[in-house]
């Protein structure tokens, strides 16, 4: 600007808007404040998960201590394990890959 003087109000409409921030009004000694998101469909594909993971536990133990109190044979048990079991396994691996690998991309 060759013999003008530019004022405080002056817009250049050539140039980006820029905020300036002074870092010598923030509280660094503060407790910082933690605010809780509420995020339903993450919280409810966390409860599918866990409840597949617990149903999958509750079916291998329920089979073990049928076959320990002799309830079923060997033979029993591997009938049933195949039925019960690899379905639930399934639908464990899903929910729970689905649910942690939508975690890890964030």
């Amino acid at each position: 600007m060759s013999g003008e003087q530019a004022h405080v109000g002056d817009r250049n409409p050539d140039a980006d808007a820029v905020e300036t921030i002074d870092l010598g009004e923030l509280d660094l000694e503060r407790e910082p404040v933690f605010v809780e998101r509420l995020r339903p469909v993450e919280d409810t594909r966390a409860k599918l998960a866990f409840a597949l993971v617990a149903l999958l536990a509750g079916i291998v133990l329920s089979l073990v201590l049928l076959l320990a109190w002799k309830r079923i044979t060997a033979d029993d048990f591997q009938k049933l394990a195949g039925v019960l079991i690899s379905p639930v396994v399934a639908l464990v691996g899903a929910a729970t890959g689905y649910y942690y690998g939508r975690g890890s991309r964030k």
